[in-house]
Parts: C-alpha cells; sequence; structure tokens
C-alpha cells in the first residue's frame, strides 16, 4: 500500500493525510510510533542470521548454534519455559523450514521437524550480528 502511495505522487496527499489523521485519533502518538516502528525492519543479513542458527540446531551442531547467539540470548519454550540449547536441538532435529517474515527486529520461521510442526521467533539486534532472543512454539 505505501508503495502505491509513492507511486501516485502528489495525488496521493489528500488520502494520505486523511489516513494519518484517523491513525492518530484511533491509535493516538504511542499507537502511530509503534505502527510506524513496523516500517524499520531487520535485513536479509539477519535473515541469514536466524536460518544458519535454525541449520546449526536441525544438524545438531551446538557449537554453531551458539556462536550466532548473544551470550545473553535466553531460549524459551513458548513465552516463558526456559529451554537451554540441547533441549531446542533435541526439539528441532533434522528440522527443516518452509517460510521466513521479517517485521520489526523479530524474524519468525514455520518450522518442521520429528517432533511436528513450530514457529520460532529470533529477536535480532539492530546493529550486530548475534541473536537476542529465541522462542519456539511447537503445534
Amino acid at each position: 500500500m505505501m508503495l502505491q502511495f509513492l507511486r501516485s505522487g502528489s495525488r496521493a496527499a489528500s488520502p494520505a493525510l486523511q489516513l494519518s489523521r484517523g491513525l492518530l485519533a484511533n491509535q493516538g502518538l504511542r499507537g502511530t510510533r509503534g505502527f510506524m516502528a513496523a516500517f524499520r525492519r531487520v535485513g536479509a543479513r539477519h535473515k541469514r542470521l536466524a536460518e544458519t542458527f535454525l541449520g546449526a540446531v536441525a544438524r545438531k551442531d551446538k557449537s554453531a548454534g551458539l556462536r550466532a547467539l548473544s551470550p545473553t540470548a535466553p531460549i524459551t519454550l513458548g513465552d516463558n519455559d526456559p529451554l537451554d540449547l540441547a533441549e531446542l536441538v533435541e526439539q528441532l532435529e533434522g528440522a527443516s523450514w518452509t517460510k521466513v517474515i521479517r517485521a520489526g527486529r523479530t524474524v519468525t520461521v514455520s518450522v518442521n521437524s520429528a517432533h511436528g510442526r513450530g514457529i520460532m521467533f529470533a529477536d535480532v539486534a539492530w546493529r550486530g550480528n548475534a541473536i537476542d532472543r529465541i522462542r519456539y512454539f511447537p503445534a
């Protein structure tokens, strides 16, 4: 939608202004700021980092998996249950992935493993080349 606005040039100014007013009226300043934050997202480098981590975990290469993580990166099953890397390796043994989506500072991966399907969220640092947090949600 944003590309359509940009391609339309000055003709898009009036609808853009109306939409902006509506966004501010409905969401307030904090909500609008949150909406705008979604336009900033991680790049291809971070997507490759998440895929490299998942590949290492799928082939049981714990040392390569650790290299992709920041030293303080928590790994959880769901949002809150702590998981160590060995347990994640067990969950994702032989995993493959079908879809990788980047939004904000999170890379989301749809995973298929011997244990079934699941979703992995990898939160990455804007700068640097490390994963700050892993959350795994099995189906």
